[in-house]
């Protein structure tokens, strides 16, 4: 398939018909061609870096949840009790695993 004829979208305004596209119409990219992409060195390097950055940031985030779960753990009973928490109240977020981020979308 080298060109796509005949595309038709959706306007939803009254008294409007759908009209073919043009016989010469666009010629698109195929989905392997899409992705081909011609990268320098220095596009790799800046990638590399990127991507460690990236890294370094999630194991910092990383450590941050489980110092500030290690902090919770540590709070007394009465400190619990000012913020209105138990100590069974806190178990099940002290106790995730390290890489279990809480407001992390999926």
């Amino acid at each position: 398939m080298d060109t796509i004829r005949n595309i038709r979208w959706i306007d939803h305004k009254a008294r409007q018909k759908l009209t073919p596209s043009p016989p010469g119409g666009v010629q698109m990219k195929s989905h392997a061609e899409s992705f081909k992409v011609g990268y320098s060195t220095q596009n790799s390097r800046l990638s590399l870096v990127s991507v460690a950055r990236r890294m370094m940031q999630q194991i910092q985030r990383w450590h941050a949840l489980h110092r500030q779960r290690q902090q919770l753990a540590a709070l007394s009973d009465e400190a619990l009790k000012d913020i209105g928490l138990s100590r069974a109240d806190i178990e099940p977020e002290v106790n995730r695993p390290f890489w279990d981020e809480p407001f992390r979308r999926r």
